[in-house]
């Protein structure tokens, strides 16, 4: 792969960032956000099916209370690192 723009056939691109060449952007195209799109109905369902589905009300409302944490960034809370 050459250190230019450069696509791939799986809806997706990639090229360094041209501040910092130690990082490379990956991005969707078009096309790739088509497939996620169009992939997104079977996922919710499955997440729904494996995930959540088998949750008592319980442990629904303990993953609500953890995942509101995991939302929460240090820069959030006002932490200096």
């Amino acid at each position: 792969m050459s250190s230019s723009a450069s696509s791939s056939a799986a809806g997706s691109s990639r090229h360094p960032d041209p501040d910092d060449g130690r990082i490379t952007i990956a991005a969707l195209t078009e096309e790739g956000f088509a497939r996620v799109v169009a992939a997104a109905p079977t996922h919710l369902r499955s997440v729904r099916a494996l995930v959540l589905d088998p949750l008592g009300p319980a442990d629904r409302r303990a993953l609500a209370r953890i995942s509101a944490k995991l939302r929460t960034r240090p820069s959030d809370l006002g932490a200096a690192n």
